[in-house]
């Protein structure tokens, strides 16, 4: 298999909130960040899909407000999505 990742991949889970147009806020998990964008646990129940804009708040970062982040879903798979950073 090709390797196209241009980003290293660093294990990280913490709860992060993910709001969605469509669902709205949610609580979910990550499983790992990169400079690229990060891999989020999410059930096949909710239906993110490839393409779709949200905004991220991670929730465990300790002191004061963490940053408001905006990623696109580039991949989806049975346990979760991968996204990537938008400006």
């Amino acid at each position: 298999m090709i390797e196209r990742r241009k980003h290293v991949r660093s294990k990280l889970k913490v709860a992060i909130r993910v709001t969605h147009p469509k669902h709205g806020e949610v609580i979910l998990q990550t499983d790992n960040f990169s400079d690229g964008g990060a891999y989020i646990y999410c059930p096949e129940s909710l239906e993110i899909m490839v393409g779709d804009e949200i905004t991220a708040q991670v929730l465990s970062m300790g002191e004061g407000e963490p940053p408001i982040i905006k990623l696109r879903v580039v991949r989806r798979d049975k346990t979760g999505f991968g996204s990537m950073f938008v400006d």
